[in-house]
């Protein structure tokens, strides 16, 4: 685009969300950020974060040295999980009881954040399951 690149995550998020946006739109389930070409631990990893905020599903790496950081940045927290656990119990309830809208910790749930919550179990079962870890 004839544009100045830069590794430094604020100068790109335009960019980074209409590409993630566009993805989305497009129906793609896994939607791949380009590769950080530092290679100090912290910008990979504020790099990483930013691309899974911006809700991107992975990052490329161009060095083994990347790995590491972007995994961690893309795996769901306990936190995240733990939540989730609690919003599919706390929905399921509810809609047995006939009510489709929810909250939740002070969070509004409805479908479109079950989805999400079922999204975020299934990623740490997944990694759970390569990693061999309970």
């Amino acid at each position: 685009m004839g544009g100045l690149w830069s590794d430094d995550v604020g100068t790109v998020p335009f960019v980074r969300a209409r590409v993630a946006l566009a993805g989305r739109a497009a129906g793609l389930r896994c939607i791949i950020d380009g590769a950080c070409t530092r290679l100090d631990d912290a910008t990979v990893a504020r790099s990483a974060s930013a691309a899974r905020a911006a809700g991107y599903s992975g990052k490329m790496a161009i060095h083994p040295r990347h790995v590491a950081a972007i995994h961690a940045a893309f795996a769901p927290t306990e936190e995240e999980v733990g939540h989730a656990t609690e919003v599919i119990k706390a929905f399921a309830a509810a809609e047995a009881a006939g009510t489709a809208a929810i909250t939740v910790g002070g969070r509004m749930i409805d479908y479109a954040m079950v989805v999400n919550a079922r999204r975020v179990l299934a990623e740490a079962n997944a990694r759970s399951s390569r990693e061999g870890t309970p």
